[in-house]
């Protein structure tokens, strides 16, 4: 059973929001990552403006990893509501709550004449605890709707390793325990989600 329009805008604009700040708070840090100026070196040579290119590193990750977070969300937390829907089969199904940890990563690549020729990649550790609050479920046709006063979350979010590989050179781990933020609040209200779920399934 599988979110057909999981990515509510209000969802996403929430961990949006969240990411730019988180980031944009440690953007000296990251960008002082030793591998992570090996990526700034890369942007300079395709002729990137050199004070553009701290900011476009930071906006790429929040880019990504925002699109990464939202996706993994929907697999859980698709589960944990196709669960309850198969017990509860009325209208109100009450707090659906979720503990959540993943490894996100991103890549930069270098490519000189289409060939790729070196590779930086950044591990992520998120964490997101929390809850749906006071859900309940509608039925149009066969299609399940499920609406929550309040989704908030506890958000965790730490640079684990970063791995760097190069032409002719075996890749190389550099291991980090770089936290950028810890239990940072998230609360997003009236989430409104369109699921697959069919009605004689449960």
């Amino acid at each position: 059973m599988i979110a057909e329009n999981f990515n509510d805008e209000v969802l996403r604009d929430g961990f949006g929001n969240l990411l730019k700040k988180v980031l944009q708070d440690n953007a000296d840090p990251i960008n002082n990552i030793e591998q992570v100026k090996l990526v700034s070196g890369w942007y300079k040579e395709a002729k990137n403006s050199p004070n553009a290119i701290r900011t476009l590193i930071i906006n790429s990750a929040r880019e990504k990893l925002l699109g990464l977070i939202i996706s993994h969300l929907e697999g859980y937390l698709t589960d944990s509501i196709s669960t309850k829907i198969r017990i509860h089969n009325d209208e109100i199904i009450g707090d659906i709550e979720f503990n959540y940890s993943w490894k996100l990563y991103l890549e930069y690549v270098k490519k000189v004449d289409f060939l790729e020729c070196g590779k930086v990649k950044i591990t992520f550790g998120v964490k997101v605890a929390g809850k749906l609050e006071n859900a309940r479920i509608n039925w149009k046709e066969k299609t399940c709707i499920l609406n929550a006063g309040r989704f908030i979350a506890l958000v965790t979010i730490s640079i684990a390793n970063v791995q760097v590989e190069l032409a002719g050179i075996p890749s190389v781990n550099f291991p980090s325990s770089k936290k950028l933020c810890h239990n940072q609040l998230i609360v997003v209200r009236d989430l409104s989600l369109n699921t697959k779920v069919k009605k004689s399934a449960v």
